[in-house]
């Protein structure tokens, strides 16, 4: 009997073996070998996409995440990256204290270190011909010969005060100098340069020139500077807002990044009369670009925000994007955008969708 009983469970043992060994190879068959289908490559059902939580695959290249119709397609460490401007298949990056990277990206998803120079403290780049010209806080504006990508050097430099941002034209730097206002500075010998006048403001952080005016974002404001007769600058009209970092012209508009303010669309028509005709809350705007009836924000608190401006008196908020940490630079090259993320390096993010 007692056998008989052993007999028994051994075959209902054995039974249930083979039936999960069955069920198991039926599900492998059925829904492949995915771990219960949370590893497989694509998702079916109308899976929602997730938000990219910044991590790498184990081949080190980024993630591609779709957040709205923003898409992350590439991305490379830095120290601490302030400022950028693109120029042909190179990004020029403002790096604090690690001075000017300069990275190939002819290859947006794969993004790549060409050269490097070091400079007392990258806060600001610009780019005209073979030079680049940066502003260095203390150690004021360096220029950087980069007619050789790969061995850049600084060719040039002059002290000012504190500068914190630079914008060339022609012959000319305009060089925001924080407290001590504008410095317009000769550039005709790189090697060479030389201040030609200045302007006092209360606390210049960017500036931008167009025409025969410098636009200064100030603390206190916009102030609007002619400078027709270069030796001789003038401030001929202001506005006063919350605390303007950034600024870009466009046309017959003043683009205006204004702290926790967000941004104010500004109407210089009459540049002695500029006149605040619209403005988009956001919790920190940095640095800013337009290209056609888009305005593209770094807030470093909320990500990439993108602006419709078709009609500037009414701006529209149509996309706000997380897959930066803390953007303060930005510059927009075809269907890229570019961005300075000075906890993640660059950022290279597409934005067809928006143009």
């Amino acid at each position: 009997m007692m056998a008989t009983t052993n007999k028994l469970m051994t075959n209902r043992f054995y039974s249930i073996i083979l039936y999960l060994l069955f069920s198991c190879f039926l599900t492998i068959l059925l829904f492949g070998c995915g771990g219960g289908g949370g590893g497989g490559s694509s998702s079916g059902g109308g899976e929602i996409p997730q938000e990219d939580d910044g991590d790498q695959d184990d081949d080190g290249d980024q993630d591609d995440v779709i957040i709205e119709g923003i898409l992350s397609v590439g991305h490379i460490d830095t120290y601490d990256a302030y400022k950028i401007k693109i120029n042909g298949s190179y990004a020029y990056i403002a790096d604090f204290i690690e001075g000017l990277k300069i990275i190939d990206i002819s290859d947006p998803a794969n993004p790549s270190l060409t050269g490097s120079v070091s400079t007392t403290q990258a806060m600001d780049v610009d780019v005209e011909g073979s030079h680049a010209y940066i502003a260095d806080d203390i150690g004021g504006l360096k220029i950087i010969d980069i007619s050789d990508p790969a061995n850049p050097y600084i060719a040039g430099s002059l002290l000012t005060d504190k500068a914190v941002a630079v914008f060339v034209k022609g012959t000319y730097a305009y060089v925001a100098d924080h407290a001590a206002g504008i410095k317009i500075i000769d550039i005709s010998d790189p090697e060479n340069p030389s201040l030609t006048d200045f302007v006092e403001t209360t606390q210049a952080n960017d500036i931008c020139v167009a025409g025969s005016y410098a636009y200064v974002a100030d603390q206190s404001g916009l102030k609007v500077i002619d400078i027709s007769t270069i030796s001789a600058p003038a401030i001929k009209g202001s506005v006063d807002t919350h605390q303007a970092r950034n600024v870009y012209v466009d046309g017959s508009y003043i683009y205006l990044s204004d702290c926790e303010e967000g941004i104010k669309i500004i109407d210089i028509s009459d540049p002695e009369d500029p006149e605040i005709v619209g403005s988009l809350k956001t919790n920190n705007a940095y640095g800013l670009k337009v290209v056609g009836t888009y305005a593209y924000l770094a807030d470093s608190t909320d990500g990439i925000t993108i602006i419709d401006i078709t009609d500037p008196t009414q701006p529209l908020l149509v996309d706000v994007s997380s897959l930066t940490f803390k953007a303060t630079g930005i510059d927009i090259a075809g269907s890229y955008a570019y961005i300075a993320d000075r906890s993640q390096g660059l950022k290279i993010l597409t934005i067809a969708d928006y143009q």
